[in-house]
C-alpha cells in the first residue's frame, strides 16, 4: 500500500472540522487495516487508469490487452466493475472533449501525486485525473463505493487535489478556473463544482493553513459530528464525542416523568406527561447519532477485551451463542438416505440465487430484457426522515388503504 499523509486529502473533511482528531487517531492506537471495500476500490482505480490510458493513447492496444488479463484474473473483476469503469472512463473522455470544444488543447495526467505542503504540513495525495488546459484545470475523482453518495460541491478532498495539481503545473499553465468532478458510477451519480483559482488559493490560505497547523500540532477544539466522526479511528474512545452525545440526549429532556399507567392512553388527547410532537421531533435527529456511537463503543470494547486483554470493571469475556451447521452436506445426505428417508424430506427445492447476483451475471441491460417481466419491486416500508430528504412525502391514509387492498378484504 502507498504512504498516507497524516493530513491527507481523503481525511480533510475530518481534520478541517475537528483539527485535534488527526493526532488523536495516532494516540488511540487503532490500526488502519483497510477493508474488502477499500481493496475493491483500489482494484477499480487500477483498472480505470488502464482503461483511460488506452483511450487517451498513452499505451498501445497490445499493452492494454496484456495488462487487462491481469485485472481479469483478480477476485474483484466482474461485469459490474467492467460496466462501472466504462461509465467513468466515458465521462472523463466527455470532459476532455468538452474542453477541446471550448478551444483548449487539454493534456490529461492520470494518478498523479500532488503536493500541497505549502499550506498543509506534509500534505500530499493522488489525483485520479487532472485535465490541464490554458485557463482551466479540471480534477476528476472516481468513487467506486455505492454506500454513501458524495458531492463535489465544497468537497475539501477535491479542492486539495486541485490545489496540489495547480501548484504542480502552474509554471506551464495559467489557470483562471478550477473545476472538480466526482463520479460514482455504481450510483449513477456525477457532480461538478467550480471556482476561480484565486478563490481556491484564498480558501487554502485563510481556512486550510491555520486549521492544518492546529491539526499537525494536535491542538484546537474538538468538534464531533456525523461526517467527521464516521471514519475516525478514535471515534469509539473519543471523550469529546461521548460528552457531546450524552449532552445531546439529556440536556433538554427529562424522561423520568413518563406515565406508569394506565396501560392504554388515548393519544388523541394531549397528555402533559408525554413528550409532545415537537419534543419528539427534536429528539429524532439525535437518536441515530447516539445509536451509532453506542454501537461503536460496544464494538471497540469487545475488540479491546478480546484482542488486547483489556479488563472492563463489571464485565467479562464469554463465548457467545452459535448455530449448528452441517460441514459435510454430501455425507449427511447419504446417511439420511441410508435411514430410508426420501430426498424431499431433507433437501430444499432448487431456488434462484439472489437478484443482485443474477444482475451481475447478466449485466444491467440484459437483466432488464430477460427478467424484467418476472421481477417486481414493491413499495418500501414507510420511513420517517427529515423534510430535507429528496423523496416525495406519502399520505399515511393512502399507504394504509393500499396495504389493505393488497391483503384483500376478509369479508
Amino acid at each position: 500500500m502507498g504512504a498516507h499523509a497524516l493530513l491527507g486529502a481523503s481525511s480533510a473533511h475530518r481534520w478541517l472540522e475537528c483539527p485535534p482528531s488527526a493526532r488523536l487517531e495516532l494516540a488511540a492506537g487503532v490500526p488502519d487495516e483497510g477493508s474488502p471495500y477499500a481493496a475493491e476500490g483500489t482494484a477499480a482505480h487500477a483498472y480505470a487508469e488502464l482503461e483511460l490510458s488506452y483511450r487517451l493513447g498513452h499505451i498501445t492496444k497490445r499493452q492494454y490487452s496484456g495488462r487487462l488479463k491481469k485485472h481479469k484474473a483478480t477476485e474483484w473483476w466482474g461485469p459490474e466493475m467492467e460496466e462501472a469503469v466504462d461509465d467513468y472512463a466515458t465521462e472523463v473522455m466527455n470532459i476532455v472533449e468538452g474542453l477541446r470544444l471550448e478551444g483548449g488543447h487539454p493534456a490529461v495526467e492520470l494518478e498523479q501525486r500532488v503536493d500541497y505542503s505549502e499550506y498543509v504540513p506534509g500534505g500530499f495525495g493522488t489525483a485520479d485525473v487532472a485535465v490541464l488546459s490554458e485557463g482551466v484545470l479540471h480534477v476528476i475523482d472516481l468513487k467506486y463505493g455505492k454506500g454513501v453518495p458524495v458531492s463535489a460541491e465544497g468537497n475539501p478532498q477535491l479542492r486539495l487535489y486541485a490545489l496540489g495539481a495547480a501548484l504542480k503545473y502552474q509554471m506551464i499553465y495559467e489557470f483562471g478556473e478550477v473545476r472538480m468532478t466526482i463520479v460514482q458510477p455504481r450510483l449513477g451519480s456525477s457532480s461538478t463544482d467550480s471556482m476561480p483559482y484565486g478563490e481556491l488559493l484564498r480558501w487554502a490560505e485563510e481556512v486550510v493553513a491555520p486549521r492544518a497547523r492546529l491539526a499537525d500540532a494536535g491542538e484546537g477544539e474538538y468538534s464531533p459530528g456525523e461526517s467527521q466522526c464516521r471514519w475516525c479511528r478514535a471515534k469509539a474512545a473519543c471523550r469529546a464525542r461521548a460528552e457531546a452525545n450524552l449532552k445531546a440526549a439529556c440536556e433538554d429532556f427529562s424522561l423520568d416523568s413518563l406515565p406508569e399507567g394506565p396501560d392504554e392512553v388515548d393519544l388523541s388527547v394531549p397528555q402533559p406527561e408525554l413528550l409532545s410532537a415537537e419534543e419528539v421531533a427534536a429528539l429524532l435527529p439525535i437518536l441515530p447519532r447516539i445509536e451509532a456511537w453506542a454501537k461503536d463503543v460496544q464494538e471497540w470494547a469487545l475488540e479491546q477485551a478480546r484482542d488486547h486483554g483489556v479488563a472492563f470493571p463489571g464485565y467479562k469475556l464469554v463465548e457467545g451463542r452459535s448455530n449448528r451447521k452441517v460441514v459435510q452436506p454430501g455425507a449427511a445426505m447419504d446417511a439420511l438416505a441410508a435411514e430410508g428417508f426420501a430426498a424431499s424430506d431433507y433437501q430444499k427445492p432448487a431456488e434462484l440465487v439472489p437478484l443482485g447476483k443474477l444482475e451481475k451475471l447478466l449485466g444491467k441491460a440484459r437483466f432488464a430484457e430477460v427478467l424484467g417481466a418476472y421481477v417486481d419491486k414493491p413499495a418500501g416500508k414507510p420511513a420517517l426522515v427529515p423534510s430535507s430528504d429528496k423523496r416525495p412525502a406519502i399520505d399515511p391514509a393512502e399507504a394504509a388503504a393500499a396495504d389493505f387492498a393488497e391483503e384483500g378484504d376478509p369479508a
